[in-house]
Order: C-alpha cells, then sequence, then structure tokens
C-alpha cells in the first residue's frame, strides 16, 4: 500500500499536479460516481444544500478553487459552507442536518477518534437524522490483531492505518453516542469498504 500523504500540505504545483486527488484516495472518477448515485439513492437531491467539512484546509482549497471551478459549480456552494479543524466540530455552521456522509474516513481512525466523532456530529444531526459512513470490516470470529487482504491494493490492521473493525465495534460506540446502526448491504466498493448507516436516537 503507497504511504498516506493525507496530511499533507498541497501548494498550487501539487493541485496542478494531481497530487491532491491521489491523498484522497485515487480512482477519482469511479469512487466520485459511486458516492454521487448512493446518495441520490438516499433521497438526497442535487439542488439540496451542501457544507463540506475537512481536517485539511488545503483539500477543501483544491476542491473549491479547481474541481468546482472546472465544472462551473461554485455558485452552488457557497465558500462559506467549507469548515476546517481537527476535532470534528460542526456547531460553527449554525444550522442542523438531516444528513451527514463520510466515505474513507472511518477507514483511518482509532476508536476513541471515531467515538469523538459521533458525538461531535450528535450535536447537530436532526433526530432522525442519518449518518453513512464506509469501514472495513472484519467478522466477529476473526482475530482482531491479525492483518485481513480487503483488496489487491489495501491490507488493513488493527493497530495502525488503514484499520479495520468488527460491526460489533461499531454497534458499540453507537449505543455510547446515541445511535443506532447496521450495515447497508448494497454497497459495493472496489477496495472492500464496506458502508454503515447510523441513525441519531
Amino acid at each position: 500500500m503507497k504511504e498516506n500523504i493525507y496530511g499533507t500540505k498541497f501548494d498550487s504545483e501539487a493541485v496542478a499536479s494531481g497530487l491532491h486527488r491521489s491523498a484522497i484516495g485515487g480512482r477519482w472518477e469511479e469512487l466520485g460516481e459511486k458516492q454521487f448515485y448512493f446518495v441520490l439513492q438516499q433521497g438526497l437531491l442535487p439542488t439540496d444544500a451542501y457544507y463540506g467539512f475537512d481536517i485539511n484546509q488545503t483539500l477543501l482549497d483544491a476542491g473549491y478553487d479547481v474541481e468546482l471551478k472546472t465544472v462551473n459549480l461554485q455558485e452552488k456552494l457557497p465558500r462559506s459552507h467549507l469548515l476546517a479543524n481537527s476535532e470534528f466540530n460542526m456547531v460553527p455552521f449554525q444550522r442542523n442536518f438531516t444528513y451527514a456522509l463520510a466515505f474513507s474516513l472511518f477507514t483511518h481512525l482509532t476508536v476513541n477518534s471515531i467515538r469523538r466523532c459521533l458525538i461531535e456530529l450528535s450535536r447537530v444531526l436532526d433526530c432522525g437524522g442519518k449518518f453513512y459512513a464506509t469501514v472495513f470490516l472484519i467478522q466477529d470470529s476473526d482475530a482482531i490483531e491479525k492483518s485481513f487482504r480487503q483488496s489487491s491494493e489495501i491490507t488493513s490492521y488493527a493497530d495502525k492505518d488503514p484499520y479495520h473493525y468488527r460491526l460489533s465495534d461499531m454497534e458499540c460506540l453507537a449505543n455510547q453516542t446515541g445511535f443506532e446502526v447496521r450495515l447497508v448491504s448494497e454497497f459495493d466498493h472496489p477496495r472492500n469498504q464496506q458502508m454503515l448507516e447510523f441513525v441519531y436516537k
């Protein structure tokens, strides 16, 4: 597996070379299309108001200044709808949300970071609101300490990035933070990430 370069600060030269696309996992067209159609299936519309959140400000800048500009979509997403911080604090958006999405986030987070994310999200998600997140899963009967080949590109681990979890781990975290969680069976990810649906109670 390639070194994770997600935390890199991307200057204009790096963005021009497309390095920002590699930082979020590559397979830009394939995964972007899959994410787009998934959210449509959940009832979101292209005309809805969208917000973006990330730890890396330079990736948000590249997304807005390059990717959205290239397809003439900047006017559909005010710059104020993009926020960067490392604490999952979405309160500065000053609104609640019905849906939230995290593709290829939990695969890079420890248990405590996932718990923190769910706690912070519970502060801005409507009752009955849904949060979709992808994870690498192993069976409850599998030895957690072993590495697992998720795809030809990815091996996951218990104690280093990229992380794998049991569904029972996610159920425990959901119960601790006010959510119910289920596995979305129809999501087919080329790297074997599984989609979870968290519903805020």
